[in-house]
């Protein structure tokens, strides 16, 4: 009986024991609880920072995006520009170039036209020098008569007698000529002086029974006119008329 007495008596120990393993269930119930807390905490910290980084995160995408598309559209803006401005500018050049052309090429037809007529106008003056200039030298060399005729008398294309029309002040020097032009022109079988007081000095026509030959210095003036300047002779030369092989 003694010894089941002493059996139920608590020991110190046995105290100590039980209330260190009391006090560790508290603490671990305590650890756990401040454990599952700090959990907490830090999962709704970790929740709070993805929102904070996916707001973030969204603000700086968003925030590229638009720089990007500032960029592009501006980069597209500008290429744009360019292009119209090179599309506008060569149009204008374009413009610019067939204005140019369209002058360029009226500029050049008025200078030929000008340069036509500055030559033309040249020669009419160099053919009056050139009328002025003979006449005044039939004048100081009245013997050159004497080569028109013998001229006229060559063309004659077969034997003719021939009335050779002078101005009257030509006809003494024909008439001392005559027997040379004779011997020359073998087709003149017979030479007769005619008096045309509307000749000009120098000239002569010798007429047969088939035609006429003009040697009349205006008419041959008149020829170089035409030769030279087809569309400005100032007047119409008398045609040669042979017939019957050119008498």
């Amino acid at each position: 009986m003694a010894l089941i007495r002493q059996t139920e008596k608590s020991s110190p120990l046995a105290d100590a024991i039980v209330y260190r393993l009391g006090d560790l269930v508290r603490e671990g119930t305590a650890l756990r609880e401040q454990t599952s807390r700090q959990v907490a905490t830090m999962l709704a910290e970790a929740r709070a920072e993805r929102e904070r980084l996916i707001a973030d995160g969204r603000e700086e995408g968003l925030r590229l995006g638009r720089e990007q598309g500032y960029r592009e559209g501006f980069a597209k803006g500008e290429e744009a520009g360019r292009a119209q401005a090179i599309s506008q500018t060569s149009s204008q050049l374009s413009t610019l170039l067939a204005g140019w052309n369209k002058a360029l090429d009226e500029f050049e037809r008025g200078r030929d036209t000008l340069l036509l007529e500055a030559r033309t106008e040249v020669i009419r003056l160099a053919i009056e020098i050139a009328r002025a200039v003979v006449k005044r030298d039939i004048e100081f060399r009245p013997e050159l008569v004497v080569s028109q005729a013998e001229s006229a008398l060559q063309m004659i294309a077969r034997p003719s007698r021939v009335r050779l029309c002078v101005h009257p002040q030509d006809r003494q020097l024909l008439e001392v000529a005559l027997p040379g032009l004779l011997a020359r022109c073998a087709n003149a079988t017979h030479i007769e002086l005619e008096d045309n007081a509307a000749a000009e000095r120098g000239s002569c026509t010798a007429r047969t029974a088939g035609g006429e030959v003009d040697a009349s210095i205006s008419v041959q003036l008149d020829r170089i006119v035409q030769g030279i300047v087809p569309s400005n002779s100032t007047r119409e030369p008398a045609p040669d008329r042979p017939t019957e092989g050119g008498s």
